[in-house]
């Protein structure tokens, strides 16, 4: 309840999986809820945004959720935009703009 997840670590490295996780819940019946995950790159930066190709999941759940409200926005890979896609969720009346510029980096 009430994570902030931003800017994900991101290491390329011989051997080493998990690049740029959000939320990773293996619970049963689990509630995620007043999460947010947003900014896999800052925004701001391109040469960030480039070197961030790959993205995991902002919130990977491996048996469901009971509930789950977390806002996701922004969290794609330079790859993941120039193949189109799109993982922002529960974003209604977020307004880009603001969202663009609150970033850890501004903070």
């Amino acid at each position: 309840t009430s994570n902030v997840i931003t800017s994900g670590a991101h290491k390329v490295a011989p051997n080493i999986g998990g690049l740029t996780y959000g939320i990773e819940n293996k619970g049963f019946r689990s509630t995620l809820h007043d999460n947010i995950v947003a900014h896999l790159a800052d925004p701001n930066n391109d040469a960030e945004l480039d070197y961030k190709k790959w993205d995991h999941p902002a919130v990977d759940t491996l048996h469901g959720s009971y509930y789950d409200d977390t806002i996701v926005y922004n969290w794609v890979g330079s790859r993941a935009i120039e193949l189109g896609r799109d993982n922002d969720r529960n974003t209604d009346g977020v307004d880009a703009a603001v969202a663009d510029q609150t970033t850890i980096q501004l903070y």
